[in-house]
């Protein structure tokens, strides 16, 4: 990659960036630079196009890519004399990632990472593509330049078209009759795949939305069909290469059905969400094997993304020695050459070794004391190779979701280091990522500390972590804390004319276009978080206009659904705003009575419910040790003196 060999080149401006992906191609040959005013002005002055490349650090066809073409002198030359070229990492940047790759859809039917973009000086794209090999890119190149000196009305007529269909394709937001959801939840049926679980067809991405609907829907509204899909998508994931059964953690992506054959990425946001996903499984259906995962993939973010501020890194690699999947693979030799017979035995009575990657055989066994110590003898192997590249960026959003996942790990498991690690990071970014305008930051490293405003999903998963840990901990300051993040998200980001939320700030730097996130991916959307946060601390503060909103945008974005897998994150809003809610109100004189009971009702209460504690405004304090009020709607039953009398009331 671009930092190997580098002692002998002159590094170009990405050199000071504080993304390592970036700086990954400090020392290509091209002269990089980064999005901003200044290098769209320079294109404009010298009359040279954009060359626009996204990608991330742990991406493998954006290092292929980087070898085959921006090491290359040829291609550099023809770069920096016809071009203004802009490196941007995409998790730094989303807001630009999310409308090339708009525009780049658009123009090819498909898209992906590296993402690769030509420009006008303006931004506007001209041509699109994803991984190009170096003879097409060449040719490419060379036939843009060539339009651009002649005929230059082609492309600013194209580009006109392209930014056109781009804002059309973004604001296409008309509502449609609103269709049932259990109507959607038949039809999406269709296509799940049986065997394998989640739905038909490869390579297959873990989707924690669609799992966490499927939980709630499947034990909301007695679906055993989704609950029990739920969990065979959970099973198999597990079972599979997907999962490393070695270090623990999830990879990115299997790109088989079965879930065997991984893709060797591990990033933050997909192991964030898991953790919680497993940990409402495990709530719903206590199966052992999803509380090994939990735990196995605490241990390996503790042990391998853990920074000092008590924040995670955001990726690791899956390339090392320019190999994907180097570092982690085995062979028949490797196990020969560190194991026993016996202890080969041993451990494939419990996984399968295929073409260099473990396997389950059975989830629901436990491994032995015997097996655990065979593993550790694997790790201390992997730990002897060329380590995966580790993108130390840290990231709002995605510790925010990991903050949520370690908040479900504690009602789970009611394992103390579960909220302590929760407590610790959101604290760090509470106190250090808003400045004193409110104004939330995206991004944290070591050399350049909090840098970029934040999007959207900052502010949207930031206040969701605020609402969890509130549940978890019952100190009010994080709900005050949501509530002040969510009026500035308010005043950056929502418009009333469309009823919804933009996903840059109304302050940013214009772009050629700006979008709406309402699609449920592999992450959930800004948008439907929001939805979520303005429901819930509207129901905590009695702020009915938010309710409100709530149910406009749900109410929208499921009345344009055409397939549930892209909206199930809004379909989880739904059933909050359709099904009753019940919040319980802790207070009393007995303090050791209330946290007991606080633990306890964590790990037992109703899916969609919320708590109150007695530092809450609308709780008045008991004379009793301790009193359990059940509230719904405008209406609460008799005080309770016990979690289960509390329950049974509401049953």
């Amino acid at each position: 990659m671009g930092l190997k060999n580098s002692e002998d080149k002159t590094p170009n401006e990405l050199i000071d960036s504080a993304s390592p992906y970036l700086r990954q191609h400090a020392f290509n040959p091209i002269n990089w630079t980064t999005w901003s005013d200044a290098a769209l002005e320079k294109a404009t002055a010298e009359n040279k196009l954009l060359f626009i490349s996204i990608g991330y650090s742990a991406c493998h066809w954006c290092h292929v890519m980087e070898h085959e073409s921006f090491e290359d002198e040829e291609v550099a030359h023809l770069l920096n004399s016809h071009f203004v070229s802009i490196k941007i990492d995409r998790e730094e940047r989303p807001d630009l990632d999310s409308i090339y790759m708009e525009a780049v859809q658009i123009l090819t039917g498909t898209a992906g990472w590296p993402l690769t973009c030509i420009a006008l000086p303006d931004g506007r794209p001209v041509f699109g593509g994803t991984y190009i090999p170096k003879p097409k890119l060449l040719a490419r190149l060379t036939e843009l330049i060539e339009v651009k000196e002649t005929q230059f009305h082609r492309l600013t007529d194209f580009a006109e078209k392209v930014t056109s269909r781009v804002n059309n394709q973004i604001s296409n937001s008309t509502s449609k009759s609103s269709t049932e959801l259990s109507t959607l939840v038949e039809t999406w049926k269709e296509i799940w795949d049986r065997k394998n679980g989640q739905f038909v067809g490869a390579p297959k991405f873990p989707i924690p939305t669609n799992l966490n609907f499927l939980l709630d829907y499947g034990s909301l509204c007695k679906d055993h069909e989704s609950s029990a899909h739920a969990y065979l998508t959970l099973d198999k994931m597990a079972e599979g290469g997907l999962f490393d059964h070695i270090r623990g953690g999830f990879y990115r992506y299997s790109v088989d059905e079965e879930w065997n054959i991984p893709h060797f990425e591990k990033m933050l946001y997909d192991i964030a969400q898991l953790i919680g996903t497993y940990s409402k499984a495990y709530k719903l259906n206590p199966k052992q094997s999803y509380k090994h995962i939990v735990y196995n993939c605490l241990e390996f973010l503790s042990s391998e993304m853990l920074s000092e501020t008590g924040c995670f890194y955001s990726a690791l690699d899956a390339d090392s020695d320019g190999e994907e999947g180097k570092f982690y693979a085995f062979n028949e030799s490797d196990l020969a050459q560190t194991l026993s017979t016996s202890e080969i035995d041993q451990l494939l009575k419990f996984y399968s070794l295929k073409t260099g990657y473990f396997t389950r055989k059975e989830s629901s066994i436990e491994n032995s004391d015997q097996v655990e110590q065979i593993l550790l003898k694997l790790k201390e192997l992997q730990n002897q190779r060329t380590r995966p590249g580790l993108d130390d960026k840290i990231l709002t959003s995605w510790n925010a979701l990991l903050i949520s996942g370690f908040c479900s790990a504690y009602e789970a498991f009611n394992d103390i280091s579960y909220f302590q690690k929760a407590k610790k990071s959101l604290d760090y970014i509470l106190l250090n990522s808003i400045d004193n305008q409110g104004v939330l930051s995206r991004a944290f490293h070591s050399k350049k500390g909090y840098y970029i405003d934040g999007f959207l999903d900052d502010y949207a998963y930031t206040i969701e972590a605020c609402i969890n840990m509130y549940n978890c901990s019952l100190e009010f300051r994080y709900l005050s804390e949501a509530k002040n993040i969510l009026f500035k998200a308010l005043d950056l980001f929502y418009d009333s004319g469309i009823k919804g939320f933009w996903y840059t700030a109304s302050t940013s730097t214009k772009l050629f276009s700006k979008k709406q996130e309402k699609v449920d991916s592999v992450l959930p959307s800004a948008s439907s978080v929001m939805a979520s946060n303005l429901l819930s601390l509207g129901r905590h503060f009695s702020r009915a206009d938010w309710i409100n909103m709530a149910e406009e945008m749900t109410t929208s974005a499921l009345g344009n659904t055409t397939y549930l897998s892209n909206s199930t994150n809004w379909a989880t809003v739904s059933l909050q705003l359709t099904l009753p809610h019940y919040q319980f109100s802790l207070s009393g004189t007995d303090s050791e009575k209330i946290a007991a009971a606080h633990r306890e009702l964590l790990s037992k209460r109703p899916i969609h419910s919320s708590l109150a504690g007695p530092n809450h405004p609308t709780v008045n304090p008991s004379p009793l040790d301790l009193s359990i009020i059940a509230c719904t709607n405008d209406a609460c039953l008799l005080p309770a003196t016990s979690v289960i009398e509390a329950l049974d009331q509401i049953r």
